[in-house]
């Protein structure tokens, strides 16, 4: 097998190096055990890119497993303007923190529905992914905590799940939209559970509904950052960075647009 080997790593040289660049030691190698199993059973002596890639859908780094819902939620939300500059500051400083065990635990709530909370969780804690900030992101949205019927239970699990990781962070997708009186109080035990094996957990509240700003869930996250709407004079560099209207035709589309939610811009765009 060594000389298959030999062969394998070659052809990771010509390209493959990049796309496995956020896997681990121990993950690449469960990512070539993967691959030539795939080879085997096809009766193939050799592992060739092909079944490189099929072994990439089975194993995952552990960086990157929520790495396709955090790419569906980027692009849609963010601006880079004036008013969202501390937001992405306080995203950014929550993610410097040192090596003491601790779960960390941030909030954000749109000042208008469709600001881009979530667009800005998953922006940050993808490159908190990428720059090696954490060593896991797991993104839970409603509908999964909710997917047995009890958000309690679903919550609990997606906490237990990142104890498997030394640094992680847990994104909270519009949660407030599944929170009863039990779950509020499930999650407030969660925040409050010291990690175990020194691990760091840091974890991000998406609210949907601008009242969550001082409701009880702002109660239970250690700090609490509020995504404006877009001021005036910011919507065309909006619609220009999205890409959805021609540079031209954004100072005109944005003309007379005041104080604006950046998603209620796109969907318009």
């Amino acid at each position: 097998l060594s000389e298959d080997a030999a062969l394998f790593v070659d052809d990771v040289d010509g390209g493959l190096a990049a796309a496995t660049d956020l896997y681990s030691g121990a993950e690449i190698a469960g990512l070539v055990r993967a691959a030539a199993s795939f080879a085997l059973s096809a009766g193939e002596a050799t592992v060739s890119r092909r079944h490189l890639e099929r072994a990439k859908t089975d194993v995952l780094p552990a960086a990157t497993r929520a790495t396709a819902d955090l790419d569906r939620r980027c692009p849609r939300g963010l601006a880079d303007v004036p008013s969202h500059a501390s937001v992405r500051r306080g995203l950014k400083r929550f993610f410097q923190t040192d090596a003491t065990p601790t779960t960390r635990s941030l909030l954000l709530v749109p000042e208008r529905r469709g600001a881009g909370s979530t667009a800005h969780a998953a922006f940050a804690s993808r490159q908190a992914a990428r720059n090696g900030a954490v060593d896991a992101v797991a993104l839970e949205t409603a509908y999964d905590l909710l997917r047995d019927g009890d958000a309690s239970a679903g919550l609990a699990a997606a906490f237990d799940a990142q104890a498997e990781h030394k640094s992680s962070v847990l994104v909270l997708d519009d949660v407030d939209t599944c929170l009863d009186a039990k779950a509020t109080a499930t999650l407030r035990a969660l925040l409050r559970r010291p990690p175990a094996n020194d691990d760091t957990l840091g974890v991000i509240g998406t609210a949907a509904d601008p009242a969550a700003a001082c409701g009880p869930l702002a109660e239970i996250f250690d700090e609490v950052l509020v995504v404006p709407a877009l001021r005036e004079g910011e919507a065309a560099t909006a619609l220009a960075a999205s890409g959805l209207v021609e540079p031209g035709a954004c100072a005109a589309l944005a003309e007379g647009v005041g104080a604006v939610p950046v998603k209620a811009l796109l969907r318009v765009a």
